[in-house]
């Protein structure tokens, strides 16, 4: 990939471009103000071409013409935006020091590999065995940006025995990698498919990520996209250790706790709360709805939820006539009922994360008791 890659972007679309906020703005019908745009002459008389650096990632190359009522505004048509990544930091690792060994698997956008670190700071070992992500062939600018998004997310993210542990990247002259490290037995989602979880140890596993949960809401995150598919397991069967990853579409909440959804990311509406799906807004209680249906998985062995409905409205209408899915074959009356708690259709009356820890350790203390 090099330092840059070019995509298309809007190329159709008017747009304000004000280097004093760093940020791309649509024309307001009031009238175009603002100063301190870098231009230079470009071609025929009244028209020059722009740069500008947005958000610190990317940069956006520009035609444009003056507005007619501001000689300190120019507005135009973008033509291509580049993403450069940050200066080398404290995460930069060599990139002649990671080797591949193996694919490891493949998501939507990226791709996965299980690969040998040599000498990777903090560890007393030659080599580590760390996995390796980066962006399939063909990518666009959505899953450039996502993938970014990421690794931001990651490098401000303090480490948790339940979140996966990132050890640094490669982003200089060449495919960008995101090293974390490697987790032996893949996502949640296939384990369940391929295993019979215990029955006593599900609320241990559970409990592992209701607390990874936990650790991204008190940070101020929220994961937006909590499912089987992006928890990760590790260890031995009997022993396992559960790790939320895939943090692409994790995002900070503001000032009233919640995230407002503004760009046409893709999110699987089987996992969405209705709130969500309905005001944009994303919320601890909202990952809290996910949870529920992440739990759902488990317990039925990793079927997809709401299977038989491919509509987003249909689905809409039935959640909200609190219409639940049914309670999986084997599954515990005490652990459908962290699911039920889990989809109350009002944020403010769904569980919270230290109740469904609560009901968890009680199904475990039960459980203890029972043995002989």
């Amino acid at each position: 990939m090099g330092n840059f890659r070019h995509h298309s972007f809007c190329s159709n679309g008017i747009y304000l471009l004000l280097q004093k906020t760093h940020s791309i703005v649509p024309p307001t019908s009031s009238g175009c103000r603002g100063r301190g745009f870098r231009k230079w002459r470009h071609g025929s008389a009244g028209k020059h071409r722009s740069f500008a650096i947005l958000k610190s990632y990317k940069n956006v190359i520009v035609d444009i013409e003056r507005c007619p009522d501001s000689n300190n505004l120019v507005c135009g048509r973008v033509e291509r935006f580049e993403y450069k990544m940050p200066p080398p930091d404290k995460y930069e690792l060599p990139r002649k020091n990671i080797k591949i060994i193996d694919d490891a698997g493949a998501g939507h956008f990226g791709k996965v590999y299980k690969c040998r670190a040599k000498r990777l700071p903090g560890s007393t070992e030659k080599y580590t065995t760390v996995a390796a992500k980066t962006l399939k062939d063909g990518y666009g600018d959505k899953e450039l940006k996502t993938f970014v998004m990421e690794l931001h997310v990651l490098k401000t993210l303090k480490q948790h025995t339940n979140v996966l542990k990132f050890l640094g990247c490669c982003s200089q002259a060449g495919d960008l990698l995101l090293i974390t490290e490697f987790v032996s037995q893949g996502d949640l989602l296939n384990y369940v498919k391929s295993h019979q979880l215990e029955q006593h140890l599900i609320p241990v596993y559970m409990k592992q990520v209701v607390h990874g949960m936990q650790f991204l809401h008190v940070n101020g995150l929220v994961h937006r996209d909590l499912a089987a598919r992006n928890v990760l397991v590790d260890g031995e069967e009997g022993n396992l250790t559960m790790k939320i990853s895939d943090f692409g579409s994790t995002r900070a909440f503001d000032q009233g706790r919640s995230y407002i959804w503004t760009t046409a990311t893709v999110l699987n509406f089987r996992w969405m709360a209705p709130e969500t799906e309905r005001t944009k807004i994303f919320s601890a209680a909202s990952d809290l709805w996910s949870f529920g249906v992440l739990l759902w998985e488990v317990m039925s062995m990793g079927k997809v939820p709401f299977s038989d409905i491919t509509d987003r409205p249909e689905l809409l209408e039935i959640l909200e006539k609190h219409f639940f899915m049914e309670k999986p074959e084997n599954c515990p009356d005490r652990i459908y009922d962290i699911m039920v708690g889990c989809w109350q259709l009002d944020p403010a009356s769904r569980l919270k994360s230290e109740r469904v820890l609560t009901m968890l350790q009680e199904i475990m203390d039960e459980e203890n008791a029972d043995a002989p």
